[in-house]
């Protein structure tokens, strides 16, 4: 029987939250069920929430039925006997629900924790379009409103609301429009369309400088636009987002300087996010250290526990500790993060490996095809699900997917992304791809390791060798069995290929035993 809740839903955020309860929503969803509760009580018609959320577009009434089953799930609603959602056949939905909105201030949707520490806020302000031109106009609008409403799932970014962005008049000084809202960043746009094509061009500004600190320009055929809007949304907030997205750089150029003793929660989790991080022992330790300075501050921080388990990861094959104690703190730490936020797809991600080296595989695969199913235009999202689903599910197509995904959303990446590539293509036998990744990246073990095990997959041995001697020589406590174990390469076919190549690396180098190769 589903228990009956007093959800309050806030739209800025995308949340629903009732009695220690909190569930995210897509941004469909969301715009959704605020739609209803706009109508509250009354019937709302398909044609009227299609031209609501969808405005302009033409797309099929089966998606309506997929986002009210979305939010009947979200809601632990029974469509059969409705608490919170009702079907009124033939006519519409209507919300009988206790669902009410969020109160809320002068629009400003914040993300802050108990110190008050408020994350970097961006205003989306209305697109530059043809006036001349009503399809260009709604087609226009729609886009931002999802750009507004994907970026406001990121809880490490404040999103100003849409009616207040919109209102604003933009024809003064930049720095004047960002102090009235309340926002570091504008995110400025303009659309035209010209012969059949539409051109997209959009810039972020800093709104302390007026400076244009990122530009995007996307050309394309004016036809399907469902398509489009998704190209373009993804592209926007996929190069905006995550470790190493532009908001992030643009934050990390204005703390780097500073004193640390100076610096907030978010901006040591900044800090501790170095864009330029080699992954060596000053560097990772440096990183720890901003990371428990900004928990010391925000307990309630999540990506930044997220962050510490990471770490705490790659310390292990770095740093002089304990591996039994590195792997605890990492543990440990995204427990912390999965208690804080269990909805968001990076942290899914990571919590699912967590599980897995618990020696749960069930849970972890559930975890794992959550976080595939909840993953947005997130790079990070994106590059984490690709190892689970290699590691955890065996799902090697799947997991090349999100691999791609990540740098299409990502075209210019940092450097751990690419020896995440040389792991996953490693277990999907692309060797080349991971022989190029391990040499593109970031120096880690996991590029050594799965430099040598490719290269002893295409049956070179030379280059196994030489391969596998630096490995040894720069990572003298590596062991290829544990670090199976501390991925965790988790799922029977998965151990099995990664098994298979440190028995052919055995044997393609004539030893009977070998650092890090026991039998």
């Amino acid at each position: 029987m589903d228990i009956m809740r007093s959800w309050t839903f806030d739209p800025g955020t995308m949340r629903l939250e009732a009695e220690g309860v909190c569930v995210n929503l897509t941004p469909k969803a969301s715009a959704m069920l605020a739609c209803l509760l706009r109508h509250e009580g009354q019937t709302v018609s398909r044609e009227t929430l299609l031209s609501e959320i969808w405005p302009g577009l033409n797309v099929t009434e089966g998606l309506v039925r997929e986002y009210i089953f979305d939010l009947r799930s979200a809601l632990g609603d029974n469509a059969r006997d409705p608490t919170y959602i009702e079907t009124i056949r033939g006519k519409g939905f209507r919300l009988i629900g206790p669902v009410q909105l969020k109160a809320s201030g002068a629009g400003r949707a914040q993300t802050s924790g108990p110190g008050g520490d408020v994350r970097v806020t961006v205003a989306v302000m209305r697109p530059t379009r043809s006036e001349s031109d009503w399809d260009c106009q709604q087609f226009a609008d729609c886009v931002v409103r999802d750009i507004t409403t994907d970026l406001s799932q990121h809880h490490d970014i404040a999103v100003i609301s849409q009616q207040a962005a919109f209102a604003m008049d933009r024809s003064g000084d930049p720095r004047e429009t960002a102090a009235e809202l309340g926002a570091d960043y504008l995110l400025d746009s303009a659309f035209v369309i010209h012969e059949g094509t539409v051109r997209v061009s959009f810039h972020l500004v800093d709104g302390k400088t007026a400076r244009h600190i990122w530009t995007e320009r996307i050309d394309h055929s004016f036809q399907d636009l469902l398509t489009l809007s998704d190209k373009i949304v993804d592209a926007v907030v996929g190069a905006l987002v995550g470790w190493h997205g532009e908001l992030h750089r643009a934050e990390f150029k204005s703390v780097s300087a500073r004193d640390s003793n100076e610096l907030n929660s978010f901006e040591n989790f900044i800090r501790a996010c170095d864009i330029d991080m080699r992954l060596n022992e000053p560097e990772i330790r440096r990183s720890l250290v901003h990371l428990d300075r900004s928990l010391e501050l925000d307990p309630s921080f999540a990506r930044c526990w997220v962050i510490k388990s990471v770490m705490s990861q790659w310390a292990i094959d770095i740093i002089p500790e304990p591996e039994e104690a590195l792997l605890i703190a990492s543990a440990d730490a995204i427990e912390r993060a999965y208690s804080l936020d269990p909805y968001d797809p990076t942290t899914l991600g990571y919590y699912a490996m967590k599980r897995a080296r618990d020696g749960d595989l069930n849970g972890a695969a559930d975890l794992t095809n959550r976080a595939a199913q909840a993953a947005g235009p997130d790079p990070d999202a994106a590059i984490t699900i690709s190892t689970s689903l290699a590691l955890i599910c065996a799902d090697f197509d799947g997991a090349v997917t999100f691999l791609n995904r990540a740098f299409e959303l990502n075209p210019t990446p940092p450097g751990w992304y690419k020896f995440i590539e040389a792991r996953v293509a490693y277990f999907a036998r692309h060797y080349d791809r991971s022989i190029a990744a391990s040499y593109a990246g970031t120096e880690h073990v996991s590029g050594l390791a799965f430099r040598c095990l490719s290269h002893t997959g295409s049956g070179d041995r030379d280059a196994a060798l030489n391969a596998y001697s630096e490995l040894i020589e720069r990572y003298p406590r590596f062991d290829f069995d544990r670090y199976a174990k501390r991925m965790p390469v988790a799922h029977p076919e998965a151990l099995a290929r990664f098994r298979a190549g440190t028995d052919q690396l055995r044997k393609l180098l004539s030893w009977d035993a070998m650092p890090g190769l026991a039998s």
